[in-house]
């Protein structure tokens, strides 16, 4: 009995050992994954580093240049003084003066091309006009030749109806004087 208890007590504290041992387990996982990520992160945030790193590098060199820049052209401006003023002043009354013919042409160009479609519409319109004026004298024409012909056709019917008539006549008169000449005999 001594011994049954003795080894039930030996048997608890392995499983709690073996409890324990995958406590341990579970956490070393999670310990060793939390290291994969804060190395993931450590990575990033060097290379975040790094790359802020070149561009304040780049920046500090832009900006000596611009320094180094911004000295020249105060020692032009002091050396050169109103001339430079004057000369970019020419340059700025130049293009101005460019400036305002070019916009003086568009205008112009504009002002031409309103007046030339202007003149293209009224020419339609008058094209229009005249072939409608031009159909209708079509129109007019045939309607007085059907006229003409039909006055054509009367005469020569009333021509024809003449020239029978004065063939009865002839006919009627010889025919008179043939039976007067008949009767006087």
């Amino acid at each position: 009995m001594a011994l049954d208890q003795e080894a039930g007590d030996l048997r608890e504290r392995l499983e709690e050992q073996q409890y324990q041992v995958t406590l341990s387990t579970e956490k070393l996982r999670k310990a060793e994954l939390a290291v994969v990520e804060a190395e993931s992160e450590l990575a990033k945030e060097k290379a975040l580093s790094e790359e802020n790193l070149r561009a304040k590098n780049a920046l500090e060199k832009q900006v000596t240049e611009l320094s180094h820049r911004i000295a020249d052209l105060e020692t032009a401006a002091t050396t050169n003084g109103p001339r430079s003023a004057t000369i970019l002043q020419q340059k700025l009354d130049e293009k101005a003066t460019l400036l305002d013919a070019e916009i003086r042409n568009r205008q112009e160009a504009l002002r031409v091309q309103r007046r030339s479609e202007r003149m293209v519409r009224d020419l339609q319109h008058q094209l229009l006009e005249r072939d409608k004026l031009k159909a209708r004298q079509e129109d007019d024409s045939a309607k007085m030749e059907q006229k003409v012909k039909t006055l054509r056709q009367r005469v020569e019917d009333l021509v024809m109806a003449e020239n029978n008539l004065t063939i009865a006549k002839r006919k009627a008169e010889r025919e008179s004087i043939e039976s007067k000449e008949k009767s006087v005999r």
